[in-house]
């Protein structure tokens, strides 16, 4: 709110202030937006001087931010510089690293100018053996140098991309020293060492899907069953292939099946979670935080998967059956965000340590919804305004009463793209989208468009939306 509506020169005192008295790692977002508008009012000399010069670190990574995200070319030349100030503990490292990856890829169109082969050399040399910076952390940084050099593959020793740098777009294909795309969730091939599978489980996902959509994909027998003449030997990795569409009723029915054939695909160095969404949100039993993809954790998570079955239907609030309720969007990224090897940080998840050390660097979030709740909604009493509906997901007209339920702000498609930005602003997490049904395929587009990510979207009316 402050950034949107106090951008004039005569805020900035008060603003300078407002940021002295709040100045803990949860206010950094607060200091990122008062700080542009520093920039943007022809202060940027001071907030260059605290990217340089604080002894804060949170303080100098949110005026970096700030800095990188006013279009000006003033950190430029100090990049390089920037970057040989590298944390030795892995929670800062990721901290800096995504500032540092804010900067470098904000002036990513800026290759000819005078400072940038430097900066790009500085942010290379982050991926040098000797500094060990983890395995996550470096898929970070290729990810964001295969954004500025537009390549697919992402390498994570210098090598190749100080070859590209230096020879430009000629550069030839080098095939050494990659990351091998291992995972994939609806066709969707990423890379990642942490991944948080994020599965949409309002009552909606109870909905049926169109049996045409199964006999485009399931080629089956009189009897239902999926016709598969594939030899499978020991080691055999499932894919997309063998699915089961015999068993494939509803939505989630859909999102069940893949997303098992994805868990069993998972090498056994990976880590990764399964977080659920309705009115509330958690995680599967079976998966209390980062586990690693070892073959007895993921016959856990299968049995657990398997086990869930919605309830009746129950008219007018879940006509198609029940799961966990309404479409919790919001509560679901604060999840997957806040996510650590064990658990879960309890608040001001953007800036925990532990979760940028141990989350999740690649969120898969499967949605068939736009959304209809989040964690602040509230009890109040009927205003008259608008049209009351039974559930706001189904829309459908309810009696007015003395009192009613208001879903929270993140509702609001722009209150909640701008809090994902807020939520990654440090951490960089890529975010793949899959929609189904009547997903809101504008707001998966623009979460995705914003962490580098890819959309797929399932059914005809999911198709139709994305062409809006």
């Amino acid at each position: 709110m402050l950034g949107q509506n106090f951008r004039e020169k005569n805020t900035l005192d008060a603003l300078a202030k407002l940021r002295a008295r709040n100045d803990d790692p949860a206010d950094m977002w607060m200091w990122i937006q008062t700080l542009a508008i520093d920039v943007q009012n022809a202060k940027s000399e001071s907030v260059l001087d605290i990217a340089l010069d604080s002894k804060d670190l949170y303080h100098r990574a949110a005026a970096i931010v700030a800095l990188a995200q006013s279009g000006r070319l003033d950190l430029l030349p100090y990049i390089a510089d920037l970057c040989a100030d590298l944390p030795k503990k892995d929670g800062p490292r990721r901290l800096w690293i995504g500032a540092l990856s804010t900067a470098i890829l904000a002036n990513r169109h800026s290759r000819g100018k005078v400072h940038m082969p430097e900066a790009l050399r500085g942010y290379i040399g982050l991926l040098d053996p000797k500094l060990k910076v983890s395995h996550s952390a470096k898929i970070v940084i290729a990810r964001h140098l295969g954004k500025i050099f537009s390549r697919r593959t992402l390498y994570i020793t210098p090598a190749p991309w100080l070859r590209m740098l230096a020879e430009g777009a000629a550069a030839q294909k080098v095939t050494q020293s990659s990351t091998s795309a291992q995972l994939r969730f609806f066709g969707i091939e990423a890379e990642g060492d942490r991944i948080c599978y994020l599965i949409d489980m309002s009552d909606s996902m109870c909905k049926e899907i169109d049996p045409g959509l199964k006999k485009e994909r399931g080629v089956t027998t009189p009897g239902g069953k999926r016709r598969n003449k594939k030899k499978r030997k020991r080691g055999y990795v499932p894919d997309e292939s063998d699915i089961p569409w015999h068993k494939i009723r509803t939505r989630f029915d859909l999102a069940r099946e893949h997303l098992k054939i994805s868990i069993q695909r998972l090498p056994k160095t990976k880590r990764f979670c399964v977080a659920w969404f309705g009115t509330q949100s958690g995680m599967l039993d079976a998966t209390p935080g980062m586990i690693r993809a070892t073959r007895r954790n993921v016959k856990r998570v299968l049995i657990e998967l398997d086990s869930i079955e919605p309830g009746p239907p129950s008219h007018p609030k879940s006509p198609d059956g029940q799961l966990k309720g309404r479409t919790n969007l919001h509560g679901g990224l604060r999840r997957a965000f806040s996510l650590r090897a064990k658990g879960f940080a309890e608040e001001y998840e953007y800036v925990d340590m532990k979760a940028m050390a141990q989350g999740a660097d690649t969120i898969f979030l499967l949605s068939d919804g736009a959304p209809s709740w989040d964690d602040f909604g509230i009890k109040d009493k009927d205003y008259g305004e608008g049209r009351v509906v039974s559930d706001f997901e189904y829309r459908k007209p309810a009696p007015r009463t003395a009192r009613l339920e208001y879903h929270g702000p993140y509702v609001r498609l722009h209150w909640l793209e701008e809090d994902v930005r807020r939520m990654n602003v440090f951490r960089k997490v890529q975010v793949h989208c899959i929609g189904i049904g009547e997903a809101n395929i504008p707001l998966l587009r623009r979460i995705e468009e914003d962490s580098m990510g890819e959309v797929y979207l399932f059914g005809k009316k999911a198709k139709r939306a994305g062409g809006n």
